[in-house]
């Protein structure tokens, strides 16, 4: 069914937002098409009864914003056009009202257009206070300060200038200003390469960011050291262009530590998002050690309450917090997680998240029975659960000893990585290494000890390997040697 944007935009709003976009449209200031309002009012009263506004015929919505004229297709496809257009302006204006700078500084541009002289005090004045009260050193932080400074010198007319030109003053003004256009310039440059990185760490893509090199030979100049955005970007490019860079992840912990409360709520998902993937990225190359700080990591921001986005939690979120706390052995802390949190999921996906959850629970039970219960359950169209079901199925059919479905599995999961488009190279590589090892595990002779070692010498030598500990665990055991790892 195809969906009515403007349906779809006012079915998203909450109860708050609803009743202050009634009063934005029935303000002739925004909105003097009483057609509109009408439609809008018809619109609002369907949405506080928990009406589906698709259901209801479109004929019945024109008749309530023109009770006199005849049904007119085109007419109310424009009815429908015009009032998206004022429910994105609402939004524009609700954003407009938090950036409380730029409301500021646009203010000043007012009255200085207008030569209301009188009004530069209080204005120059408030922004100083904002200043003051700003609490994040963002990009857009630097952004700000620009303005402010740039605000101020705009001010400054022609005859002044004059008088003023060798003021220390209005120098320091022309100084600030600048270095915090190159400051937020710097910020932002870098943001966008390290977002650029991270792409192209999970999606095959090519994209060309100019000048970038000689920017980041900038940011370890003495005067940028105590700029916490440049120095916690910074690391982060390091780290998507070193995935061994140990260092450049101390580094970073340790700008997180100190300053992750300066950065904006969204900044701070990001920057933990990228701390998590480079742990995750080790532990997948068999470096043990970082499990622990994945965990942390995740509890950190549980902590903080930094999970949510939009609204929600993202399902490769509570997938890898499950995955992660069960790899600790802390099968309680995790069972009360799935409890407590999968209230935050989105809707539809929620039953399938919660499932799946269920599944690697109970793998680590060793109830691999009830696993693939679970498994045949779902239908995934996400590509990382896709993968992970397919990863859990093979080693609980090697733990059944059910050896002809796990080489059907082996045989469908390959055929999948070489049709699926979206998955970079080197994770498809992460994955066919798994099939090609549970190939080699079930066929080889378990009381030929040499080969064994020369399985787990290859298993434990191969970088970029999905599942490796649980690989390593399955070649001990037929070894003798008793350990207890885990799948991924």
């Amino acid at each position: 069914m195809k969906i009515t944007k403007v349906f779809y935009a006012l079915s998203s709003l909450d109860t708050y937002e609803l009743n202050t976009l009634k009063k934005y449209i029935h303000s002739p200031y925004f909105n003097v098409n009483p057609g509109i309002t009408n439609h809008f009012d018809h619109l609002y009263e369907k949405l506080k009864q928990g009406q589906d506004l698709e259901a209801i015929p479109t004929d019945v919505y024109w008749k309530m914003a023109f009770p006199s004229k005849a049904y007119d297709n085109q007419k109310y496809l424009k009815l429908n056009s015009d009032l998206l257009d004022l429910v994105e302006n609402f939004l524009a204006q609700i954003e407009f009202d938090k950036a409380k700078s730029i409301k500021t500084n646009l203010k000043l541009k007012g009255v200085s257009q207008k030569g209301l002289d009188k009004l530069y005090p209080s204005i120059i004045g408030e922004l100083d206070r904002l200043n003051k009260l700003e609490n994040t050193q963002s990009a857009d932080f630097y952004y700000h300060q620009f303005q402010i400074e740039n605000s101020k010198l705009i001010l400054i007319s022609d005859k002044e200038r004059k008088k003023v030109i060798s003021s220390v003053d209005t120098a320091q003004n022309f100084t600030n200003a600048s270095r915090h256009l190159d400051i937020y310039y710097i910020i932002e440059k870098i943001k966008l390469y390290s977002t650029v990185l991270s792409w192209k760490n999970q999606y095959d893509m090519t994209v060309i960011i100019d000048y970038i090199q000689n920017l980041l030979i900038e940011t370890k100049r003495k005067e940028f050291e105590n700029i916490p955005a440049i120095q916690v970007y910074s690391q982060i490019v390091d780290i998507y262009n070193n995935r061994d860079s140990d260092l450049s992840y101390q580094k970073l912990r340790e700008l997180m530590k100190n300053h992750i409360h300066l950065f904006p709520k969204g900044e701070v998902i990001e920057i933990y998002a990228t701390a998590t993937h480079f742990c995750i990225s080790k532990v997948n190359r068999g470096d043990l050690n970082y499990e622990r700080d994945v965990f942390e990591l995740y509890k950190e921001r549980l902590h903080q309450g930094i999970f949510l986005i939009e609204g929600k939690m993202p399902i490769t979120m509570f997938r890898n917090i499950v995955f992660t706390a069960l790899r600790e052995g802390d099968v309680k802390w995790t069972e009360n997680f799935i409890e407590d949190y999968a209230k935050f999921l989105d809707p539809k996906q929620k039953d399938s998240s919660v499932l799946f959850a269920y599944a690697r629970l109970d793998f680590y039970k060793k109830d691999y029975g009830k696993v693939l219960q679970h498994l045949s359950k779902l239908s995934f169209d996400d590509v990382w659960y896709n993968v992970g079901a397919r990863t859990l199925q093979i080693a609980c059919y090697y733990e059944l000893d059910e050896f002809d479905a796990l080489e059907s599995v082996l045989q469908a999961f390959k055929m999948y990585l070489r049709r699926e488009k979206t998955l970079a190279q080197n994770r498809k590589q992460e994955f066919l290494g798994l099939i090609k090892f549970a190939t080699d595990l079930i066929k080889i002779n378990p009381k030929n000890k040499k080969a064994l070692e020369k399985l787990r010498s290859d298993i434990e030598n191969t970088k970029g390997l999905a599942s490796k500990p649980w690989l390593l665990e399955k070649v001990d055991q037929l070894l003798g040697v008793t350990k207890l790892e885990g799948i991924r």
